[in-house]
């Protein structure tokens, strides 16, 4: 929508027609009859579409190549190497820890001050430490070097560290990270307020035909359902 135009009825439509990742440029959202973000509000002028072609850049970029796929393939080193089962000694404190609660706090302080896109950047910037962590201590490595203890608390970090990424997203991307609740095992309607240090517990979190693509890049071959 170009300030609110056609919002509501646009997305109610797409949604009847089976559309699920569609995403909305914050800053054009809601109705505002001075067009703030553009000199001309007429949709057949480029300039209206710069906002939404950059959303779609990012989003394509940062939640697909990023999130999408640290997700994914975490989830199956875990069916790999443990059988999708979280076992008690996985679970210990770590860096990523107090880096989710020092971005949670600016994220709410952003959405206080309705900066959404700063908001957005911080959780970007989130995700991007989680994919350098992951990088770092390599849990393939140690699964081959039969350290599988090390390699347990490096995927559950990693997983635990998700859950809270999904909930800073929901605004944003409500299908997808509905997609993340359900495989990893949590409400998505949880509050920030209920969020704790370790929000996945012991036990079988999933299995191999429950891993799912939470969010398809625009050329993918699913996405453009070409064989």
């Amino acid at each position: 929508p170009l300030h609110g135009t056609g919002n509501i009825p646009v997305r109610r439509v797409l949604k009847e027609l089976g559309f699920q990742n569609v995403h909305v440029v914050p800053e054009q959202e809601l109705p505002d009859g001075n067009f703030p973000t553009v000199s001309y509000p007429n949709p057949e002028a480029a300039e209206a579409f710069e906002l939404g072609l950059a959303l779609a850049k990012k989003v394509n970029a940062d939640l697909a190549n990023n999130m999408g796929n640290l997700l994914n393939r975490t989830l199956n080193m875990l069916v790999k190497y443990f059988d999708g089962e979280i076992k008690p000694e996985f679970i210990t404190d770590n860096e990523l820890n107090s880096k989710a609660e020092k971005v949670l706090s600016q994220v709410m302080e952003y959405f206080d001050k309705c900066d959404i896109s700063s908001a957005a950047n911080c959780i970007i910037t989130l995700v991007d430490e989680a994919n350098k962590y992951v990088n770092d201590t390599a849990p393939w490595a140690l699964a081959k070097e039969e350290k599988m203890t090390e390699c347990g608390r490096v995927l559950y970090n990693v997983l635990n560290l998700m859950v809270k990424i999904a909930l800073m997203i929901e605004p944003y991307c409500p299908t997808i990270a509905q997609s993340m609740a359900n495989q990893l095992k949590f409400d998505i309607s949880l509050k920030y307020s209920e969020l704790k240090k370790d929000m996945i517990s012991s036990g079988k979190l999933i299995s191999k035909d429950e891993i799912i693509p939470v969010f398809l890049r625009l050329d993918s071959e699913f996405a453009t359902n070409k064989k």
